[in-house]
């Protein structure tokens, strides 16, 4: 999407790519690389990490070791250190939902994975949920279906503290039937826009 002239065009790209694949979340780092990870290609997990030059408009494969496996339906954030923390999602082999309580980051810098471990009151484990990073270095997660696929959709919002790591449970003054799954947020000022996505009705 040109933005000047609200057109559209079609993006010639190098090298390798990605397979196809659906379910996974991708973020913008050092503004100027692209990040995808993992995803579902036909039930099947690619594992794999793949970053996009939008100078060069060329695809690389990292060959970070300790990814997460398997994971599909999560969030991906760019911190403020140009670093990319991923929250949630479900295992593919399993079908079990990914512990919120336990989150990876990946350093482009140094082309490595870590694992971290939060703290406070735990959402419960969901993918197709929006994640959100403010000015006050917290990550608003909202909505989400459980690793059960509809069985139990979510209008609850979180919010995590990037400098402790601390989950805690947002208050929404005046919720009406705020089930929601597969849907988008960003934050314009002070609001956060929740757009699309899908309710769920259970008979």
């Amino acid at each position: 999407m040109m933005l000047q002239r609200v057109v559209w065009t079609n993006v010639t790209s190098g090298g390798n790519e990605p397979t196809k694949r659906d379910n996974f979340s991708c973020t913008k780092y050092n503004n100027r690389f692209i990040a995808i990870f993992n995803g579902d290609n036909n039930f099947r997990i690619p594992n794999d990490l793949w970053i996009f030059d939008s100078l060069e408009s060329t695809w690389s494969l990292t060959n970070a070791s300790n990814a997460p496996q398997n994971i599909y339906g999560y969030c991906a954030v760019t911190l403020p250190d140009e670093t990319i923390l991923y929250i949630g999602g479900t295992f593919r082999d399993i079908l079990k939902g990914v512990p919120m309580n336990k989150l990876s980051l990946y350093n482009p810098a140094s082309n490595t994975w870590k694992s971290l471990n939060t703290s406070g009151p735990t959402p419960p484990s969901r993918l197709g949920f929006s994640a959100v990073l403010t000015s006050g270095k917290h990550i608003i997660i909202y909505g989400g279906v459980s690793e059960d696929i509809d069985v139990n959709v979510f209008g609850d919002l979180w919010n995590l503290d990037i400098e402790t790591y601390q989950w805690s449970v947002g208050n929404i003054s005046n919720p009406n039937d705020p089930t929601l799954k597969g849907h988008i947020a960003t934050l314009v000022d002070n609001y956060m826009i929740v757009a699309f996505g899908k309710k769920i009705w259970l008979f």
